[in-house]
Formats: structure tokens, sequence, C-alpha cells
């Protein structure tokens, strides 16, 4: 079978989405299965890193935005925060497909032809994406199966002003292409001819299963190789670690170098490990370094605690190895529905920004044996998958059932 996986290449880069389609691309490759990629940007020098073929789509801009101004805005992520009171769920995928760009009628249409093109001379059997837009209506119009790793909250924001914008881009391209039936823009993420695994557990997700949608637990190939030139890290048999994964929109890096260095110093045995994309080359402040990279799947195994923004591969990745949670989503709606269903389960604790200080966190932190139960408990719920594996075998027996 010829398998096409389309990432989400948005300009600051996506490497929750990489990372999952990757795992799934990896496990068709052991299965025999030829299989090419599609991206942009920061995305597709990642994907050819890893040393599979890859063709390269346009590159899109922030909001849409002049390419000068949007690589501006890309360089000042990491320490942009969105200027919301604390408690606030703001946005909906239909928004970050907006901030992406993505969405902008005349980029949506000159990424649809370019996957077109890319699908007429591979002739795919399947497409796999997380997110992509343009995969969406690709699969839409030409028929072919599409895969996708799924989320409940993926289906929030029905009716506001960025998914009637998503409705009005998503209809004037397929009239472009030849379709003139009229569809919502979550008709493109569920229903025939599409299949959604979820790279979660149900007491983390939330969503029911179906014959098209099913869990498989967590699916993580890493983006990174073990070792960079930017990092020289190696973990220390005789030490304990909170490891902390600092994404973009809620606490910025300059807050995290301000705040950490004090939450932890004092504590003998301990050292904190922060990782963050735009961190250019290690830093020790203390008992806490900063890298651009750390081996999180090797670290797990002795830290006593994980701090992050409620991204989900983290949160599944810490909840697997049963280490609990602290939890700073800032106002993203995804992060914080995450972030609420670890605290809903007992498996770590949720602040806010006002919270990210030294007394809260060191507070946090020394309370961290009552989330042990709660996440140990889910811990046992990853057992029962086995992830890009079993994804994989459930995709196949799919696919077979619509020839």
């Amino acid at each position: 079978m010829k398998v096409l996986c389309i990432v989400f290449s948005p300009a600051t880069g996506s490497f929750g989405s990489l990372t999952r389609v990757l795992a799934l691309a990896r496990e068709f490759s052991s299965k025999g299965h030829e299989v090419r990629f599609c991206a942009s940007g920061e995305v597709f020098n990642l994907i050819e890193k890893k040393r599979y073929p890859v063709t390269r789509l346009p590159k899109p801009a922030m909001f849409g935005l002049p390419a000068l101004l949007s690589r501006k805005i890309e360089r000042r992520s990491q320490n942009m925060r969105i200027p919301v009171r604390d408690g606030i769920s703001l946005g909906s995928a239909w928004f970050v497909y907006f901030l992406s760009g993505m969405l902008q009628p005349k980029f949506l249409k000159k990424l649809v032809a370019a996957q077109l093109d890319a699908i007429r001379h591979f002739e795919p059997d399947l497409l796999v994406t997380e997110m992509d837009p343009g995969a969406y209506v690709s699969a839409r119009i030409t028929g072919i199966p599409l895969v996708t790793t799924f989320a409940k909250i993926s289906l929030h924001g029905k009716g506001t002003f960025f998914w009637r914008q998503a409705r009005k881009s998503i209809n004037a391209t397929l009239r472009f292409f030849g379709l003139t039936k009229a569809i919502d823009p979550e008709d493109l993420l569920v229903g025939p001819g599409i299949f959604n695994v979820i790279p979660s557990i149900p007491a983390l997700d939330g969503s029911e299963e179906n014959a098209n949608t099913l869990y498989v637990g967590n699916i993580l190939e890493p983006v990174r190789e073990e070792s960079t030139d930017r990092t020289r890290f190696s973990p220390d048999r005789r030490k304990r670690y909170v490891f902390v994964y600092l994404g973009t929109g809620s606490i910025t890096l300059q807050k995290a170098l301000d705040v950490l260095p004090a939450v932890f110093n004092g504590i003998p045995d301990v050292e904190c490990l922060v990782a963050a994309q735009t961190i250019t080359s290690e830093e020790q402040r203390g008992n806490v370094l900063f890298a651009p990279w750390i081996p999180a799947a090797r670290i797990l195994p002795q830290c006593d605690l994980v701090i992050c923004h409620g991204g989900l591969n983290t949160v599944t990745q810490a909840v697997e190895a049963g280490v609990p949670l602290l939890l700073f989503p800032g106002p993203i709606f995804e992060r914080r529905y995450n972030a609420e269903m670890v605290m809903k389960n007992g498996a770590g604790m949720m602040g806010e920004t006002r919270d990210f200080n030294p007394l809260w966190i060191r507070e946090q932190y020394e309370r961290r044996g009552d989330f042990n139960e709660g996440v140990n408990r889910l811990k046992k719920d990853f057992l029962r998958f086995s992830g890009s594996d079993s994804a994989v075998k459930l995709i196949i027996k799919w696919k077979e059932g619509h020839r």
C-alpha cells in the first residue's frame, strides 16, 4: 500500500502533529508499505532529516500577513503571551487555522493544488494527516480514504466567527476544484471515508468510540535525534529530575528563566530540566538547566514532576510514565481541556499565569505525592493499548473494508 502523509506545517512549526504522523509512518514502513510525506518550512526540513521522501508544499504566513511580518512574529513566539485574563478559554481549531493563515482563500487553493499534484504523481492508496486543512479538502476532492489523528476538542467552536470563515474558505476551494455541494467544516473531520485514531485514552480525551473512531494510546516518534550539536545533556542515574517543556502562548521563556531557579534552589539531588524550541544553547542557572532539547523518554523514569503547557504529547508521555503534572495552559482551548482532564482524574494540578511564581510552584512540588494514585490509575489505562502498532493494524483493517 502507498501512504501519503500530509503534515500540518504552520509557519511556527508544529512538533506535536509531526511526532504522531512520524510514528504512524514508521510503523507503516516497518510493515512494508511505501510512505511519502508532504510538508513545508521547518517541518519539511525535519522530515527530510529523517530520510523520508518529502514533497515541498507552499509555506503559509501568520494571519496571512506578508512574509517579512510573519517571520518577525515567528521569532518572537516563545516570548509572547496572549493578553487575556486568567481563567479564560480562548480559541478553537478554526482559530488556529486563522492564526496560521492556512485558511486564507488564496493560500488554501494554492495548498490544495500542490497536494493534488503530489497525489497525481505518487498515486497513494491512503492519506494520513493531523490537522492539515489542505489534506481534508484534498481527500474530499479525490475520494481517497483519509486517516487522521483525532481529539474530541477538535470539534469545538462550531458557529463561531472563525468557524464561519473556515466554512467560507473551504467551500470556495471545493467549488474551485469542481465540487459544488456546500459542507460544514467538521464534515471534513468525521464521516464516511475518514478513519480517526485517538492518540490518548478515554479518561483523557472523552470521545466515544465507534467503527470509524478508536483509541490507540500514546503514539510518538521523536522529531530530533538523541544528540545535537546544541545539546550536551546526559541523564545522571543518581539524580531525580523535574522536566519542564515550554510551548507558546502561555509562559514565556524569560518568565521561566526568572522564576524556576528560585523554585528549585536548595533541593538536593534534584535538577530541573527546561526544554524550549527557541533556546539556542544550554545555560545552567543554579540547579536548573535550560536546553534546546531534552530526551524526555529517557529522563521520565527519574522524574518527580512534569511542568508543561498542556500539549497532548507531554501530557500522555508523563501519564504513561506515571509522573504527576503541573500544567500552565494559558488561555489556549485545547491545552486547558487537557489540563482539566488531568485534574479531573487526580493526576496533577493546573495553574494560571499568575501562579507561575516560586512560592506557588514550590508548594505544588512539595505535594506532588497527592497525585500519585490518580496518575498511576491512568498509567494502567495506557497498558491496554500498544500505540502506533495497534493504530496501523486498525487502519489496515479499516482500509481493507473500504476497497
